[in-house]
């Protein structure tokens, strides 16, 4: 599974907003790659937790506690999660 995402960039980006709007229940077209707690109202910290937890299954991937707290919108989750599938 990792190679298909490290082919296409934009693939990984569009995943991580699908699951996104999975945990939080909202239309993908509502999240853009700054969006995190402080743009979306449903963006509360246990969903927060959920978005991460549902990113290290569906990646196959473990964030460590430093990379937690850095994962505060799709950007971030982006590059974090990019550099863990190389």
């Amino acid at each position: 599974m990792k190679n298909k995402f490290l082919k296409n960039n934009k693939n990984l980006k569009n995943e991580i907003k699908k699951i996104t709007s999975t945990v939080l229940e909202v239309n993908k077209n509502v999240i853009n790659n700054k969006s995190g707690p402080n743009s979306i109202d449903e963006w509360d910290s246990l969903k927060h937790l959920n978005i991460i937890l549902a990113c290290e299954e569906y990646f196959n991937i473990k964030f460590t506690n430093q990379e937690l707290i850095e994962l505060l919108d799709i950007d971030t989750i982006h590059e974090v999660i990019k550099e863990k599938l190389v």
